[in-house]
C-alpha cells in the first residue's frame, strides 16, 4: 500500500486537532481496535532524531474505533515549544505488521 500525501500547518502556540478518516481497502469504516498508532517528525527524511514524536499511547494520536478516525492532536504549549517543522509519517502497527498511511510535510507558522 502506498502512503497517501497529506501536509500539516501547524500554529505556533495554537493547539492542533485534526480529524482523519480512515478506511480499509473496500472503503469501509477501517478497524483500529487491535492497532497502535505513531508520528513522527523529523527535520529531513534522513534525519534519525526526531523534532515531535506522537502516538496513542501518549496521547497525540487519539483513536475513535466506531467512526475509524484517527485525530492528530498537540496542545497549545507543545506547539509553542516547536522550534522548526519538518517531515513525518503516520503508521499503524501490530506486533507483525506495520502500514505507513500517510507522510508529508508538517510545516510551523507563526501567526
Amino acid at each position: 500500500m502506498t502512503a497517501g500525501l497529506y501536509n500539516f500547518t501547524c500554529v505556533k502556540g495554537s493547539a492542533l486537532a485534526v480529524v482523519l478518516n480512515i478506511k480499509s481497502v473496500d472503503t469501509s469504516v477501517a478497524s483500529l481496535s487491535s492497532w497502535n498508532s505513531r508520528m513522527q517528525v523529523r527535520s529531513t527524511v534522513s534525519d534519525t532524531s526526531t523534532i515531535i514524536e506522537l502516538t496513542n499511547s501518549n496521547g497525540r494520536l487519539v483513536h475513535n474505533n466506531a467512526n475509524g478516525t484517527i485525530t492528530v492532536t498537540l496542545t497549545s504549549a507543545e506547539t509553542n515549544a516547536l522550534s522548526s517543522g519538518g517531515v513525518y509519517d503516520l503508521e499503524l502497527y501490530d506486533s507483525n505488521t506495520v502500514l505507513r498511511l500517510i507522510q508529508g510535510n508538517f510545516n510551523l507558522v507563526t501567526s
